[in-house]
This record gives structure tokens, C-alpha cells and sequence, in this order.
């Protein structure tokens, strides 16, 4: 059995090609009931009314904030995964708003103030550049109002090897076996998903950046966010770069 090997695809390409997997991949059910009380803490506890959901993906999140009352814009640079998104709403039976746009320019894009922006899913690690950052979360600031939140989570890189290739995680789910896997490219990380259907496999790749709690609380606090508080993950317990699999950061927006 011959894998089918690609070079490395941009964002938008390789979201494209995995967009008809992804909900399979990720088990959207299991999600929209695993990650409903986050949602529900998120909304209460900040008052939201308003949201834009950046790297959006099938809009999982817009259709768990729409489901809370929240007015939600859905943004992705890819095309595939917000035509599912838009499927998913319908399924669902929420209004959400969607918008193509790459995360380093949405501030640019976007128009209207918002009480949070939220962007999960370990979108930022798409942004390579220290410059890319800044200019993300500066269009955050923008349409952010005053008082309101940034929500980010990535997965904490203090946790995974830098120096060797790393299953992240394989399942079997409907006939195919998905299989997501990091391994040392320079000073990235190459990401690369693996499907396999009985004689079949393709593999897909795209780099990231491993950026640090550190580098995004800087970037945060240079853009107009301020008392950002860290998070192991959706559980909301306190961060723990030895253990936490992931990093969720909550930044509330000052004054310029």
C-alpha cells in the first residue's frame, strides 16, 4: 500500500482538500457536546452578544456561540470549509454570518465592532512571522470594542518534541483511519494528516509555528490587550507548560 505523497500546501490548499474529512476527523458531535459548557461559561460570563469566530474551519464554534444567542461572524481563508460551515448552521438551525479572509489580514477585512473575538483550533499557528502576528491582532484590536475579549487557544508546544516526528492522534472512524502527526522542519513544525481507506492513503502537509506563551502574551499586550490570562484548555484550569496539552489565552481590549 503506496501513500499518495504531496508537497507542502498553503493554508487555504490544505484546508481545502481536508474540508470534506474534517467533521468525520474531529467527531463533530462528540465536539459540539464536549465543548457546549465552555461556550456557556465564555458567553456568561462576558456578556457576549456579538462574536467573530477567525479560522472558523465548519464552524463549530459559531454554531455552538449561535446556539447561545450570539450574533456570529465566521471567518476562514478557506473556501471548502466555509461552504461546510454554512451546511453546519443549517443543520443546526443557527444564523451565522461567513466570511473568506486570511487571519493575518481579517482586521483589514472586517467591519463592525464586536464584544469577542474568539479564534481556536490552533489557527494562529498558521501565522510564521512575528510581523504576521502583530498585524493579526492589531485587526483584533480594531474591531474588538473596549472591555471586550480575544480568545486564543494552540496547542502548547513546550509539551511536544521538537527534535522527532510525533503521532498526535489516530482513529478509526467511519471505514478510515485519521492519523495527525508533527514532525522537524527548520525552526517549524511540518503538520501532516494521514487518511486511510483500506488500500488507499493520502497524506496532506502544512507548516506551523510553535509560538510560546510568552511570544503571544508580547504580541497581545503590543496590540491593545491587557490582564490576558493563560489556560490549560476549554476546562479553564490554570496553564502548566509541562503538562497542559493546550494554551488558551483570554485578553481583554484597553485603549490604544
Amino acid at each position: 500500500m503506496e501513500p499518495t505523497t504531496e508537497t507542502l500546501r498553503s493554508p487555504a490548499a490544505f484546508f481545502d482538500a481536508l474540508a470534506g474529512d474534517y467533521d468525520v476527523m474531529t467527531d463533530i458531535g462528540a465536539r459540539l457536546v464536549r465543548e457546549r459548557p465552555f461556550f456557556h461559561v465564555l458567553v456568561d460570563r462576558y456578556d457576549l452578544r456579538t462574536a467573530i469566530d477567525v479560522g472558523t474551519g465548519t464552524g463549530v464554534h459559531a454554531v455552538l456561540m449561535a446556539q447561545l444567542g450570539v450574533r456570529v461572524t465566521a471567518v476562514d481563508i478557506s473556501e471548502e470549509m466555509l461552504r461546510i460551515a454554512r451546511l453546519n448552521a443549517s443543520r443546526y438551525h443557527v444564523r451565522v454570518r461567513t466570511l473568506r479572509a486570511d487571519v493575518a489580514s481579517v482586521g483589514e477585512t472586517v467591519s463592525g465592532l464586536f464584544d469577542a473575538a474568539v479564534c481556536l483550533g490552533n489557527t494562529l499557528v498558521h501565522l510564521h512571522r512575528t510581523e504576521d502576528l502583530d498585524r493579526a491582532f492589531t485587526g483584533f484590536r480594531r474591531f474588538v470594542q473596549r472591555n471586550g475579549v480575544v480568545v486564543i487557544q494552540i496547542l502548547n508546544y513546550a509539551a511536544i518534541p521538537a527534535d522527532r516526528e510525533v503521532i498526535l492522534s489516530s482513529r478509526e472512524r467511519e471505514g478510515a483511519v485519521f492519523e495527525r502527526s508533527y514532525r522537524p522542519n527548520g525552526a517549524m513544525l511540518e503538520f501532516r494528516t494521514t487518511i486511510r481507506r483500506g488500500m488507499r492513503t493520502e497524506q496532506r502537509s502544512v507548516l506551523h509555528r510553535p509560538w510560546t506563551s510568552n511570544e503571544l502574551v508580547e504580541a497581545l499586550d503590543r496590540s491593545g490587550f491587557r490582564s490576558t490570562a493563560l489556560f490549560g484548555g476549554i476546562d479553564l484550569k490554570p496553564f502548566d507548560a509541562s503538562v497542559s496539552s493546550d494554551l488558551l489565552l483570554i485578553s481583554t481590549a484597553v485603549n490604544l
